[in-house]
């Protein structure tokens, strides 16, 4: 009866000690992959901010091609409405010109 109850407690002591040494790997598992998901996460946000800044930089980069684009063509229309009003000038002149020397060869 003795042995008995020896074997039972040993077999008690090692199912403990199994049970104890499968809690141990759980914790582990769990522990390594927390990790992981919270090194994932860290990842994806990351890779997002930067993403969101380079799209930022590059709004900005557009928005700024355009200002310079915009005051370029300004620029352009006011030197062709000069140039039009220079061409029409010209025009007159030549018209006027015209007229007086007609007016002295009559």
């Amino acid at each position: 009866m003795k042995k008995l109850i020896l074997l039972i407690s040993l077999f008690m002591l090692i199912g403990c000690g199994l049970i104890d040494q499968a809690k141990k790997d759980a914790e582990f598992t769990y522990n390594k992959t927390k990790t992981k998901i919270e090194d994932t996460q860290q990842v994806i946000e990351t890779k997002y901010n930067e993403g969101v800044e380079k799209l930022n930089e590059t709004k900005e980069n557009v928005q700024n091609k355009i200002e310079q684009v915009q005051t370029t063509v300004n620029e352009l229309v006011e030197e062709t409405n000069k140039t039009v009003e220079e061409v029409e000038n010209a025009v007159t002149q030549v018209q006027e010109a015209k007229e007086a020397i007609n007016n002295l060869t009559q």
